[in-house]
């Protein structure tokens, strides 16, 4: 028969074994969670449980403590890979022309669609915001820019193009400073059309320097409807400066590769319409 000391020490013992491997059989399954994430992007918890052999309820414990270290984002039903992209260098404009041509084609003809006769519009400097002047069809709208080839080839193609002043930005041929902040408070726009370099639900739309965030910023602030244009490959990422919250403007995209951004604002995906 056990002592009281040594059945003290038993239950202590063995409590601990029984914790430790819990603990153990925990991290496993934590580890086979992300596993699955990595190659699927999405699962869910019924999927898991299958999958792992174990309660739904467990895998919905799990799933919130992978949740709080930030290495999953725990959704209805489920969860996402948390893989967030954080954008640290910007591409100069003559690259960015190049990247992702047909999607960025799609995006444009689309936006440019949006344009009506006798529209006040801004544009925003851009690759994509570029490419709409080739597909404007609307009569009688006027344009107002922050970059001097865009306004080029809204006079080229005949419409009337206001160019705002300011420090012109070679990396992306925008023009920015106080000058151009000072020329926006007079324009009032019904539509305006923006690029980005990134866009996050936590962060909203994102770019990498301050001159051009507090133009972006200023010009949205006095457009009865913004629209960023993206493409896909823009979701889930992240610049160092945010100029708008993602319901400040409606998205035009070619593929939304994330559900959850429905939730949050107007996501017009043009590769369905096309």
């Amino acid at each position: 028969m056990l002592r009281f000391g040594e059945l003290l020490f038993f239950l202590f013992d063995n409590a601990y074994f029984i914790a430790y491997h819990r603990s153990m059989l925990s991290e496993t399954r934590h580890a086979k969670i992300i596993s699955i994430l990595k190659e699927q992007q999405s699962v869910t918890v019924k999927e898991l449980a299958r999958t792992l052999g174990t309660s739904e309820t467990t895998i919905r414990r799990d799933l919130n403590a992978l949740h709080k270290r930030k290495l999953l984002e725990k959704v209805y039903g489920g969860a996402l890979l948390h893989s967030t992209t954080y954008i640290h260098t910007e591409d100069e404009i003559g690259v960015k022309q190049l990247k992702h041509i047909d999607e960025k084609d799609l995006i444009a003809s689309y936006a440019a669609s949006l344009i009506e006769d006798g529209d006040f519009v801004f544009l925003d400097a851009g690759s994509t915001t570029e490419l709409m002047i080739g597909h404007i069809t609307a009569e009688n709208a006027i344009f107002v820019t922050n970059c001097p080839g865009h306004n080029r080839k809204l006079c080229l193609r005949g419409f009337s193009s206001i160019l705002l002043g300011g420090e012109l930005r070679l990396l992306t041929d925008a023009l920015v400073g106080t000058d151009t902040l000072e020329a926006l408070k007079k324009y009032n726009f019904n539509k305006g059309f923006f690029g980005t370099n990134g866009i996050s639900l936590d962060s909203g739309f994102t770019t990498s320097f301050p001159t051009e965030s507090s133009i972006k910023s200023a010009a949205i602030a006095r457009c009865q409807k913004a629209y960023i244009l993206a493409d896909s490959s823009k979701f889930d990422s992240l610049a160092a400066i945010t100029f708008a919250e993602i319901y400040d403007a409606s998205i035009i995209t070619d593929h939304l590769p994330d559900n959850r951004y429905l939730n949050h604002t107007e996501i017009l995906e043009v590769e369905d319409r096309a």
